[in-house]
């Protein structure tokens, strides 16, 4: 029954990734655009556009934050899990390690970050804000709302995670 759960979440949080990386990889374009026009601007015509730098952080920011989390579920990010995966370990060995590596991630993520991230999204949209490092001033809560997918995603694949260990620790699998 657990198990069933774990995969369909396991499923669910893949196709949403599949989605969401789709998306994302169109985000390059228009970046480029941004900083092109950008450069053309200040250094052909010496204007600099005022919201060039935020768009630009935020076209290359939110695919970065939200790409990590697809890597982290299909392991392709950089870890000293890997380190460990060098040596000739059993499946039962990498599953331990990753069930230490799983918990070690989730527990800061639940405990720590998850709460306040939260809390920041809500202030954020409450209360009105804004930048206030240019003189744009983009409202600043479709950021903190990435931030918090971001913290969820990484959670459930967390999760998926440690289901997947523990099945290959307790059934050998």
């Amino acid at each position: 029954m657990i198990w069933s759960v774990v995969q369909f979440i396991a499923k669910l949080t893949d196709d949403i990734n599949r989605i969401v990386a789709k998306g994302l990889s169109w985000a390059i374009y228009p970046l480029i655009a941004v900083v092109v026009i950008e450069t053309i601007a200040r250094y052909a015509f010496e204007v600099p556009i005022i919201w060039a730098r935020d768009v630009s952080l935020w076209l290359y920011g939110i695919p970065f934050m939200l790409a990590a989390t697809y890597y982290y579920r299909i392991k392709n990010h950089i870890s000293a899990q890997d380190l460990i995966y060098a040596t000739r370990m059993s499946p039962r060995g990498r599953a331990i390690v990753d069930v230490v590596h799983y918990l070690v991630i989730l527990l800061p993520i639940a405990i720590v970050l998850l709460e306040p991230a939260v809390m920041q999204v809500q202030r954020s949209i409450q209360w009105g804000e804004i930048s206030t490092i240019t003189i744009w001033h983009p409202p600043l809560w479709p950021i903190r709302v990435v931030i918090l997918i971001t913290l969820v995603m990484l959670m459930i694949h967390g999760i998926v995670g440690l289901g997947h260990a523990l099945r290959v620790i307790i059934k050998g699998e």
